[in-house]
């Protein structure tokens, strides 16, 4: 797939992270992981798909995809050394990413993927959710900042991948995942 080499040479390090050069941090999204996973999923690429998700997990998520949601900001800090500059998780990039796992662990028989993606998931409902009075049971764009007081939620439709959430229904039954697809929508 000549886009995903392009796209792999030009943004994907040796060690698996995508790279924005566009800023002066060189910085890394939990969204860019993602959408490397994907595609590297899709272009079949199994070598660069396990770099990105060890690159995710390492830096992102502290060593451990199973115990924290993946920090959604990384690169060079004010104090000139590289790390995590923002915790806070993006729920549209936890989305992709569990889906990535998710259809990695069916289509190459990898159950370890499987099983990531399931505890990914659980902790998305867990930790980025909200029961809002008078909608229901709803995903927010992550788990700090968006409740700021008792009466206000904010959302951003873009990180309402309503395909991923139908899936996560089906695979998922009586997790949750159908009462966020139907609130979404």
């Amino acid at each position: 797939w000549p886009a995903w080499n392009s796209f792999r040479n030009k943004f994907v390090s040796e060690e698996g992270r995508v790279v924005d050069r566009s800023l002066p941090q060189h910085v890394t999204t939990s969204e860019g992981q993602s959408y490397g996973l994907m595609f590297a999923l899709i272009a079949n690429d199994r070598t660069s798909f396990d770099l990105i998700l060890r690159w995710t997990e390492d830096n992102l998520a502290g060593g451990d995809l199973t115990s924290q949601l993946p920090a959604w900001n990384w690169g060079k800090r004010a104090d000139g050394s590289w790390g995590v500059i923002d915790s806070n998780a993006a729920s549209d990039a936890d989305l992709w990413i569990a889906y990535a796992l998710s259809e990695a662990g069916r289509l190459w028989k990898y159950p370890r993927y499987s099983a990531l993606a399931e505890l990914l998931a659980a902790r998305i409902l867990r930790e980025e959710t909200a029961e809002i009075p008078g909608l229901g049971f709803a995903l927010l764009p992550g788990p700090k900042g968006f409740h700021p007081d008792d009466v206000t939620w904010r959302f951003n439709p873009s990180y309402l991948p309503m395909q991923i959430m139908r899936r996560f229904a089906v695979i998922y039954p009586g997790s949750g995942w159908k009462k966020i697809a139907d609130t979404s929508l």
